[in-house]
């Protein structure tokens, strides 16, 4: 196989991310690539392109990567190359990898393409981190079907109420971990104090009665 040369800026699209990649020196075979770049919202569809047809010229003729050469040539010539007409979670459209991160319980957050402030509320601490790891890779070891969507995490944001609609109250979602940076959190901001009162709360550091206080204003 071919020297692949593609940096972490062009794979992944979260700096908070590539930072810890590489103070994990995580590195990245063929095949997760081919899934980073294809999950990457900042390439434009010809950067992705062009960054798949350098995987699969790196690849040709590896019998290793037979199956990944298949599913690259499909989907760069393919009349449009813009959809998988499919779902099976080994097509790298579709597949899960680990991915390294390094938010932590009340962390601020935001999605890129969005300011909208969240606290990140998937991992603990470091023992959770590495905890999580494993409960994965036991999971890939039995068969278990995770794919892309799993390349995700837990986070809380501060919404209108559905049924009140004059109270605001804390929903969950889960973003892509490859499009989470961290977000700062300014005095100036609305509803600066309660957001405080949660990060402090899930850290395990703040008062519900304080929180309470502040979210039933």
């Amino acid at each position: 196989m071919k020297d692949l040369n593609i940096p972490l800026e062009k794979l992944i699209a979260s700096k908070a991310i590539i930072g810890q990649c590489k103070k994990e020196k995580r590195i990245f075979t063929p095949f997760e690539q081919a899934v980073l770049i294809y999950q990457n919202p900042l390439l434009s569809h010809d950067e992705m392109l062009n960054l798949l047809n350098q995987i699969n010229e790196a690849i040709k003729g590896d019998s290793e990567y037979e199956e990944l050469h298949k599913q690259l040539e499909e989907y760069i010539l393919t009349k449009d190359g813009k959809q998988i007409e499919w779902f099976h979670k080994e097509h790298f459209a579709n597949a899960f990898i680990e991915v390294p991160f390094p938010f932590r319980n009340g962390d601020f957050v935001h999605t890129i393409g969005d300011s909208k402030i969240a606290i990140f509320s998937s991992c603990k601490d470091e023992k959770d981190y590495k905890k999580g790891i494993k409960f994965r890779q036991n999971l890939l070891k039995k068969g278990a079907g995770l794919d892309t969507t799993d390349i995700s995490c837990r986070v809380e944001s501060l919404e209108t109420s559905y049924k009140k609609p004059q109270q605001l109250c804390f929903q969950h979602y889960h973003p892509s971990l490859l499009t989470l940076e961290y977000a700062e959190l300014k005095e100036d901001d609305e509803n600066y104090v309660l957001l405080k009162a949660a990060q402090e709360l899930m850290q395990g550091r703040g008062s519900l009665e304080v929180f309470c206080e502040y979210l039933l204003k």
